[in-house]
C-alpha cells in the first residue's frame, strides 16, 4: 500500500513539474511576443516620427495646405513641360513652343506618371 501511494505521489509531482514546466514556458512565450510586440511598435513610432520630421521640414506649418496644393499641381506639370522639351521637342525651343497649346492636363498626366514611376523605383 505503501509503494501504491508513494507511486502515486511521485505521478503527481510528476504531473506537478510538468504543469508547472508548460506554465513556464507559455510565460516566456508570452514575454518573447510581448517584446516583439513593443519593438515594432516601437520601429513604428520611430518612422511615423521620421515622416513627420520630412513633412514638416518640406512643408511650413502656416502654409502646409498651400504648399501641399502647389506641389500636387505643379510639380506633376514641371516634370511633364521637361519631358516634352527634352525628349518630345528634342531640346528645340521653337518645336516646344509649337506643340504647347492648349496641354495643361495631358503635361500634367505625363508628369504624374513620370513623377509615380519615379516614386515607385526609388520605394522598390
Amino acid at each position: 500500500m505503501q509503494k501504491e501511494s508513494h507511486s502515486e505521489e511521485n505521478k503527481i509531482k510528476q504531473n506537478e513539474n510538468m504543469l508547472s514546466v508548460r506554465v513556464a514556458k507559455r510565460k516566456a512565450r508570452q514575454e518573447k511576443r510581448a517584446a516583439r510586440a513593443a519593438a515594432r511598435a516601437a520601429s513604428r513610432k520611430a518612422v511615423s516620427k521620421k515622416i513627420s520630421n520630412f513633412f514638416s521640414s518640406v512643408f511650413p506649418e502656416n502654409i502646409s495646405f498651400l504648399t501641399v496644393v502647389l506641389f500636387v499641381i505643379a510639380a506633376p506639370y514641371i516634370a511633364g513641360a521637361l519631358f516634352l522639351f527634352i525628349f518630345i521637342s528634342g531640346g528645340d525651343p521653337a518645336i516646344f513652343s509649337a506643340i504647347q497649346g492648349d496641354t495643361f492636363i495631358a503635361l500634367w498626366c505625363v508628369g504624374y506618371e513620370i513623377i509615380s514611376f519615379i516614386v515607385i523605383i526609388i520605394l522598390v
